[in-house]
């Protein structure tokens, strides 16, 4: 998978999540219907936070790549999507790599993007290293 293709996809289905939970609290009259995530609603506000976590690292993160080194399923759903924890070896620009374990939600069921030795663009937030997201294309 090429890198921007891979940064692309990480894109897509953060949209493709707020899609489906919106539809999904649509289908559910815009009620806190229980799903195997839990209470849509709390998915939904999970889902809008993270968005604006992911969008205030792409304006304000530093530059950097991350490998993978495990991916593993955590069991949880949030709106019907499966959430992993990856952990990756970061590597910010100029510096010394680092090992993190990322939290992500994956739109739908399909992780195999997420392998061992796959790499992407990260964004890296400057007051917590620790703090990462996949960066969008350029």
């Amino acid at each position: 998978m090429g890198l921007f293709k891979g940064m692309k996809d990480s894109m897509d289905q953060a949209r493709q999540m707020q899609e489906q939970a919106a539809a999904q609290m649509a289908a559910a009259g815009g009620m806190g219907a229980m799903g195997a995530g839990g209470d849509m609603a709390a998915d939904a506000a999970a889902i809008n936070a993270s968005g604006a976590e992911m969008r205030r690292l792409w304006a304000e993160g530093l530059d950097g790549t991350g490998v993978i080194k495990d991916a593993r399923d955590t069991g949880e759903r949030l709106a019907g999507n499966v959430v992993l924890d990856l952990d990756l070896v970061v590597t910010v620009a100029g510096g010394e790599p680092y090992q993190v374990t990322h939290r992500m939600t994956i739109a739908g069921t399909d992780t195999s993007g997420y392998q061992p030795g796959s790499e992407y663009a990260l964004k890296i937030d400057p007051e917590n290293r620790d703090n990462v997201t996949f960066a969008p294309a350029a």
